[in-house]
């Protein structure tokens, strides 16, 4: 049953700090009634690394690589809320990627279903029932009554209030409702109205007591709430986006003395006040809607709205149609927007992505992500009451449109790009006096005048958040004194926190007129500034820090970065006492003394002097990343700071060492607190202890052109090097060897293996030795003719190997047969490659659910008989085998799961298959075909024989040949 409050007791687990700290990454994902194995991977993968986009990646493969590289060696918690399915082959797919978690991992289902939990495997299940009826009591008391429920006891509130509980049946969410409903209502009376209302009797699936908190709504925000039922159920929205769609709807009132902005805000706190909106528990800027006020939502909408991938087409009203949402998915099917073009009422199209809405108005416009639009509308400046222009990721608009500065509402412009053409100068800001939030001025080398820049006021912006200021890279335009007049007094911005400035070759010194005065020795320049970054500035030689009168500017200043200043020797801020993150590159010049802080979070230190190593701050806590030094001793490095003697901090957990000739690894130093170490194009040493490193638990050694071996002490313990998770080797063309006797690493989770044309041969006995190994793969390592012997661990999920032809040539001697566990492979040959049947009778695993080959230079056919009892395999793709001219019937009926079929560049593959033999792959979604010019010959799509063929092939959705969708 919904709204018994099983995702809120799963909240208090997950937002519970000794929770928090018990685990290393903690994850809440909303999972719903489409349960789609790869927009749940990546969900997943985008609420455990924040800051990871995974907007480019199409390939479920690639996603669970990802995600099981950022879990490798890792306790996690992770929340799936509101499961619905129930297939346990989907359920296993998707918990492939939790494996390489560390032990004492944990994983929380919420649903409404035992049957799913029975999918899940899951090893413990907690029935919530109704509370008991004192605790409703409390529950209701607490939402009801806003100060102080003892006031209200032995009343008539009291007494009302019990048997309104009584009705609402012991359901959390139905008391928690219906209580927020009569905090507002003083007046008994009130409270006998909704006892005695007649919705409680209601045969309906609404809950009685979510009508009657919608019943009490004041009319203009129940067109607002009832709007929302545009969203599916567990979309999460924020609160300004969703604002800016009632403004575009003429659904807000004006109201004198407040914004449309302020009037929307309002509405939005009634809403959240009256529990029918809730904070997301994935992302702390959104909100949701729980499933019962979605189902109530669209219950009071009707007919005016409609979901393309939930509502069914039955429920599509052509003439009362007003609102239409549908998920953008990376290959569009026209067909299903079929039907829309008769809905002469529609005011509304959102395409939804994650947590982004793209909405279009004539108060709000969003362009965001229109990465290939080049030109704004011209005259754009007759929409007067345009409010909200998000013009984020459009990289190639050269131009703005003529008078800007007529927008005299506008609020949001994220980006404004400067030209010497008529109407369309810098000029053109001052007229925008509301703008806020983040902002971008580009091209600012057009800017020809100090009145075009006095103009512009930017000093005046008082509610700008973010702002960047760029000028062309390369510029040969001769930098006049009118371009430094845009710096000035940027210190009087009382909100900025984020200042950028790249490109700015014209000028010398920062100093005074950059922080400006503000006539006030309590008022500090740039008080509310968190990020500060300079870069490619190349002229730039001094940063004059502080007048007497600007002492304690940016002392709330988190986080500076300056790159491509090869002219800047230095005089930085020195007292910077919230500073967290300083990152300094290319700077070969810099001398100076590095600003001085109780504890830097991370510091970064990328071709600059050598002089520099010397003025390190007093303590980094978390993480170094040096590079571009000709030597660089670690003992040395570490003794500027103020450490306990042959020890790093205690608290540091990375250390990434690039471009370092000579790197110096003293054994007398202690390097236990490392998690991570990266040591990337360092000449020396020719051997890497790895017992030096006895907690790393990720390595990375690349470009190393000396390193010959990995060795571990004969002293030590075959035990001491458990922590290591993920190790990865490339580039190395000397190296030659693992330690002896193999590696006695039994969490490792992840190998790979790249470009080492010296290796001859992998670690000894990995199939005894790494028993949590899931992922291996192996790259362009030429002299590898075999696996060890044993084979591979029977852990393995996925197996990658490319441009290994002595290996693929002894593919026989690989017994993946005997890897169960084996569920994705991808061998990519080579040009020397011989190969010319694959594969062998009973060679691929039976569960392997991915398999894609490439450059198979010499393959004729696939063997007919090599595909027996490979029912799982769901994707295969096939790339430049020139010689191959079929794919035999045989093979694509044993095929009866493949959902997605790639052939790329395959240009004597005919095109019979395509009449013929597809027509065996019953659930296959997904056709892909490129550079085969017999399988599109004739574009046979387009022709009067095409129809047939299209009619064969329409059980297909999705068809695309030569990156065209074919409908």
């Amino acid at each position: 049953m919904g709204g018994l409050g099983k995702s809120t007791l799963a909240q208090l687990v997950y937002n519970d700090k000794k929770v928090q700290k018990h685990f290393d990454l903690v994850a809440w994902v909303c999972v719903s009634e489409e349960f789609d194995v790869f927009k749940l991977t990546k969900t997943i993968l985008e609420s455990v690394v924040a800051s990871w986009t995974t907007c480019n990646i199409q390939d479920l493969n690639q996603l669970q690589l990802k995600l099981k590289e950022k879990l490798m060696g890792k306790k996690f918690l992770l929340i799936l809320d509101d499961v619905w399915n129930r297939s346990y082959t989907e359920c296993e797919i998707l918990s492939n990627s939790f494996k390489s978690g560390a032990q004492g991992s944990r994983i929380i289902i919420t649903t409404r279903d035992v049957e799913v939990a029975s999918a899940m495997r899951a090893f413990e299940i907690h029935h919530l029932k109704e509370l008991q009826d004192e605790d409703c009591w409390k529950l209701f008391a607490r939402h009801a009554f806003l100060h102080d429920a003892n006031s209200y006891m032995h009343s008539k509130f009291e007494e009302l209030g019990r048997q309104i509980v009584k009705k609402c049946k012991g359901l959390p969410l139905a008391i928690k409702t219906i209580g927020a409903l009569l905090r507002s209502k003083v007046d008994v009376s009130d409270w006998d109205k909704v006892l005695n209302s007649e919705i409680w009797s209601l045969s309906n699936e609404i809950l009685p007591a979510l009508r009657l908190s919608y019943k009490h709504l004041p009319s203009y925000i129940k067109l607002c709430f009832a709007y929302c039922s545009i969203f599916p159920k567990d979309h999460p929205f924020k609160k300004d986006e969703l604002v800016l769609l009632w403004m575009a709807e003429g659904l807000l009132h004006e109201i004198e003395n407040k914004t449309m902005e302020e009037v929307g805000n309002d509405y939005f706190v009634t809403l959240v006040s009256r529990s029918l909106f809730q904070k997301s528990s994935e992302d702390e800027l959104c909100f949701v809607m729980h499933d019962l006020i979605n189902d109530l939502a669209k219950f009071v909408s009707g007919e005016f709205t409609f979901r393309l991938e939930v509502d069914s087409r039955s429920q599509l009203n052509i003439n009362k149609t007003r609102h239409v949402s549908c998920a953008k998915v990376s290959y569009e099917n026209f067909k299903k927007f079929e039907g829309l073009q008769e809905a002469t009422q529609l005011r509304t199209f959102l395409a939804l992505e994650s947590s982004r809405a793209c909405y279009y108005a004539t108060k709000n416009c969003c362009l965001y992500d229109c990465r290939d639009l080049e030109t704004l509308p011209r005259d754009m400046q007759k929409l007067v009451n345009l409010r909200h222009l998000d013009l984020t990721g459009t990289r190639f608009i050269i131009e703005m449109p003529i008078h800007m500065g007529k927008l005299k509402f506008l609020q949001t412009l994220t980006k404004f790009v400067v030209s010497k053409r008529t109407g369309c100068s810098i000029r053109e800001l001052g007229e925008l006096e509301n703008l806020r939030g983040a902002f971008s001025i580009l091209y600012l080398e057009n800017v020809e005048s100090f009145k075009d820049a006095e103009g512009a006021c930017l000093r005046n912006k008082m509610d700008l958040k973010e702002l960047a200021l760029n000028w062309k890279k390369g510029s040969t335009i001769e930098i006049s004194e009118s371009q430094r007049d845009v710096l000035n007094a940027l210190g009087h911005l009382p909100s900025l926190q984020n200042l950028s400035i790249v490109g700015f070759d014209g000028i010398v010194a920062v100093g005074e007129e950059f922080y400006g005065s503000t006539g006030s020795s309590s008022i500090k320049p740039f008080g509310a500034l968190k990020v500060l970054r300079f870069g490619q500035m190349l002229n730039w030689e001094k940063w004059i820090s502080f007048g007497a009168e600007n002492i304690g500017a940016f002392h709330r200043l988190e986080k500076l970065s300056i790159w491509g200043c090869s002219k800047l020797t230095g005089d930085l801020p020195i007292h910077l006492h919230s500073l967290g993150f300083l990152e300094i590159i290319d700077c070969p010049n810099m001398l100076a003394s590095l600003p001085r802080t109780s504890a830097i979070c991370q510091l970064k230190l990328t071709n600059c002097g050598e002089d520099i190593l010397r003025e390190l701050p007093i303590h980094v806590t978390k993480k170094v990343v040096i590079g571009g030094f000709d030597a660089v001793d670690m003992g040395d490095f570490f003794s500027h700071m103020s450490l306990p003697v042959g020890g790093l901090p205690s608290t540091l957990k990375t250390l990434e060492i690039n471009y370092c000739k000579k790197l110096g690894l003293p054994k007398n130093l202690d390097y236990s607190c490392l998690d991570v170490l990266n040591l990337i194009s360092c000449d020396s040493p020719r051997s890497f202890p790895m017992d030096l490193f006895p907690n790393v638990k990720d390595l990375k050694i690349g470009i190393c052109g000396n390193l010959e071996y990995l060795t571990v002490a004969e002293q030590v313990h075959q035990h001491d090097l458990v922590a290591l998770s993920s190790l990865i080797i490339e580039e190395c063309p000397n190296f030659v060897s693992f330690p002896r006797g193999g590696l006695h690493t039994t969490n490792l989770g992840s190998l790979r293996i790249s470009n080492c044309e010296s290796l001859r041969s992998l670690p000894d006995k990995m199939h005894m030795l790494l028993p949590s190994l899931t992922e291996f793969s192996i790259r362009e390592c030429t002299n590898i003719e075999t696996f060890p012997e044993g084979g591979l661990p029977s852990s393995l999920n996925e197996l990658y190997i490319r441009y290994c032809e002595k290996l693929v040539d002894s593919q026989m001697g690989w017994s993946l047969q005997n890897l169960a566990s084996l569920t994705d492979l991808e061998i990519i040959g080579g040009s020397k490659l011989d190969v010319v049947s694959f594969p062998e009778i009973g060679w691929l695993p039976t569960n392997l659910t991915t398999l894609k080959i490439s450059e198979f230079p010499n393959l004729t056919l696939f063997n007919k008989n090599g595909f027996e009892n490979i029912t799982s395999l769901k994707r295969l793709s096939i790339d430049y085998c020139p010689k191959l001219e079929s794919m035999p019937e045989e093979v694509l009926q044993c095929l009866s799961s493949l959902k997605i079929l790639s052939i790329w560049n395959c240009p004597n593959l005919e095109y019979r298959m395509l009449e013929e033999e597809l027509q065996h792959l019953t659930s296959l979604s997904v056709l892909e075909i490129k550079n085969c010019p017999l399988l599109t010959k004739r574009r046979w799509w387009e022709r009067r024989k095409g129809k047939e063929w299209r009619r064969k092939l329409a059980h297909i959705p999705i068809k695309l040949v030569d990156r065209e969708l074919i409908d």
